[in-house]
Order: C-alpha cells, then structure tokens, then sequence
C-alpha cells in the first residue's frame, strides 16, 4: 500500500511540479492551529517526547507551508511524503526522534547540511539561537529562504554550495544533522563537532534500507549509536 501511496504522489508531482504559495496562510488559523497542536502531542507520546520545547515547536511550526498543495492534507499526519524528483518529506516522528536524541537548546550551535523542505531547520530555529544550513540545489535554497522570511526565522542562515566546509567559520557545533541519506559519515563533518556534540544522519546501504545513526564526540574518540529506520531523500549535490 505505502509503495501504491508513492507511484501516486510521484505521478502527481509530474503533473503539477510547482509549489506555489498562493492561497496558503501563516498558520495560524484555528483549524490548522488544532492540527499541529494534536500532530506535537500525539507524537509526543508515541515517541516519549518529554522536552516541552521540542512540543512546543512542533505546535508552532506550520508543516502544510513547506509543502505544495497537492499533498497538504497530509502535512499533519505522522507521514514521510515522497514530494518528487527523489526528495522526501520525512515523517514527523523521524524527525522528533532525531530531535530528541539531539537534545537541542537555546544556546546550541546548530549545523543542517541538506536543507530539504525547510520544516526541520524551522524546528530548529524555534529551539536553539543559530541554525547554519548548507544546500546544493539552488532553486530549493531560494525556495526556502522566502518560506523562513515569510515566517520571520531570522536567526536561520543558508548557504547555497556543495561543500560540507561552508560553515566552518561557525564551528564547532553542538549539533549537526545530515538531512538526507549518505552511504558513511563524511569525516570533514565529524571533526566540526564540539567536544560532546551530536551528529545524526540516515546511513543507506545498496539496497536502500535506512539506519538512523548519532554519533557523539567524547575525548579521545567517536561513539556511536543506532536509532531505528529511517526514511529521507538522498543527499544530493555533495
């Protein structure tokens, strides 16, 4: 049924490739008010979310903006969303487990290298003081850039380039998320991390199935840890 459910969303995307923002709102209204704030709390007990920030930013943060209006009845579902040409909305759920196991605050230093739709560097943003981005494709760079400056996420900064290093005048983080798959964990990344800090990425392997993997950076060395399946985008451009 799920591989159904994305040949549909795929075709649908050749037919109407665009994502317009006409017609959408700032989120705010009552009814997409209600369907975040049950998404953030029913999430939040099926993943055993505790951190009332994480909650709060998933109450705040209006999911059907960052996507084309083909699919925004889906935005608050706990759904991955296939949006075309290989790129993935991943679900909810992913993304608060990626969360959680980040353990984000005000003051976290925050790397995103892919910056897919925008909603996970937007959570981010709602959570910590400075979230860095780093994004190959141009056209998704410009895309969500207006998205941030229409919700008024100024404390995101977004390069556009294919180089993991971009940000390196920033470093070290506290967090870095890789937001699309990659077969390893590109070393120039790893040595960005503070001492203490996370990274999280999806690792796949030849056949596509997906491991979510954090590793944290101690004194002298690496560890790392499995935190379920995932399902994301290729990382594309790097």
């Amino acid at each position: 049924m799920k591989l159904s459910l994305i040949l549909v969303f795929s075709l649908l995307v050749i037919i109407y490739p665009g994502f317009s923002q006409q017609n959408k709102t700032d989120g705010n209204n009552t009814v997409r008010t209600e369907l975040r704030e049950r998404l953030a709390e029913e999430i939040a007990a099926k993943y055993g979310i505790n951190n009332r920030n994480i909650i709060e930013a998933f109450k705040r943060v209006p999911r059907d903006i960052f996507l084309p209006n083909y699919v925004e009845n889906l935005a608050y579902k706990d759904t991955a969303i296939p949006l075309g040409r290989g790129e993935i909305l991943p679900s909810p759920g992913n993304v608060a487990v990626i969360l959680k196991n980040l353990s984000p605050e005000r003051g976290s230093r925050v790397l995103i290298v892919g910056v897919n739709t925008g909603y996970t560097a937007a959570l981010f943003a709602r959570i910590t003081s400075e979230v860095y981005v780093i994004e190959a494709n141009k056209d998704r760079s410009d895309r969500n850039r207006e998205i941030f400056a229409a919700l008024g996420y100024q404390n995101i900064n977004l390069k556009t380039g294919d180089a993991f290093s971009l940000w390196e005048e920033a470093s070290p983080f506290d967090i870095i998320l890789i937001h699309g798959a990659v077969t390893s964990v590109p070393a120039d990344l790893t040595m960005q991390l503070a001492v203490g800090g996370k990274l999280v990425t999806p690792i796949s392997d030849e056949s596509g199935f997906q491991l979510l993997i954090l590793i944290e950076r101690g004194v002298p060395s690496f560890s790392v840890k499995s935190l379920g399946t995932g399902f994301f985008s290729s990382l594309g451009g790097f």
